[in-house]
């Protein structure tokens, strides 16, 4: 059994709305016939093309800062360690 607990009630309208929207699309005749246009649109070179650009802009700098800040506590912790097995002697 799934623990609702865990999400919050914004989460769970979104997923109530969710599934409202679903069902509805799937019993409109009309939805349900443009939904094959809409997904093909959706995955059209030029908008694919836009989509991953805009994923690369989001994903470039939080791996820089990543990498930076991973780098700069790795850097600390040799140094210290390195220090404090200088400093033993």
């Amino acid at each position: 059994m799934i623990d609702i607990t865990i999400f919050s009630s914004r989460e769970l309208a979104l997923a109530v709305w969710i599934t409202i929207v679903l069902t509805w699309m799937c019993f409109s005749q009309n939805l349900r016939n443009s939904l094959g246009d809409i997904l093909a649109a959706f995955f059209k070179l030029k908008l694919q093309i836009l989509f991953v650009g805009g994923y690369i802009y989001l994903a470039l700098p939080l791996l820089l800062f990543f990498e930076y800040i991973y780098l700069k506590k790795n850097i600390k912790h040799v140094l210290n360690n390195e220090l404090l097995n200088g400093m033993k002697y």
